[in-house]
C-alpha cells in the first residue's frame, strides 16, 4: 500500500500539482489526496481510473510501482538467503580440499 502512495505523489509533483489541484480534478477533498499520499487510505476503483486518466498513464502503470518493488524485495532477499545457503557449501568444500590435500601429503 505504501508504494502506491509514493507513485501518486511522484506522479503529481512531477506533473507540479499541488494536492489541492490534484483533488479538485479528481473531485475529491485534499485530504483524501494527502491520506492517500501518505498510505493512510487507498481511493475506490472509480478514483484509481480517474487518476490513471490525469496523469495519462494506465491502470497498470499507475500501480506497477507496487509490484515491481515487492518483486525486487523478494529477489534481494532470495539473493540474500542463497549467500548464506552457499558460504557453508565453499567453506565445506574447501575443507574438503585441505583434508584431500593433507591426505596426499602423508602418503
Amino acid at each position: 500500500m505504501e508504494y502506491f502512495g509514493l507513485k501518486l505523489q511522484t506522479l503529481r509533483k512531477k506533473s507540479m500539482m499541488s494536492q489541492v489541484d490534484l483533488a479538485a480534478l479528481l473531485g475529491v477533498s485534499r485530504q483524501a489526496i494527502s491520506k492517500w499520499e501518505r498510505s493512510e487510505a487507498l481511493p475506490d476503483l472509480y478514483n484509481v481510473k480517474k487518476i490513471a486518466e490525469a496523469f495519462n498513464i494506465t491502470i497498470d502503470e499507475l500501480m506497477d510501482i507496487e509490484i515491481k518493488s515487492i518483486d525486487m524485495e523478494k529477489e534481494r532477499n532470495n539473493r540474500i538467503a542463497l549467500a548464506f545457503l552457499t558460504i557453508p557449501g565453499v567453506i565445506v568444500g574447501i575443507a574438503g580440499l585441505f583434508s584431500i590435500f593433507s591426505f596426499l601429503a602423508m602418503e
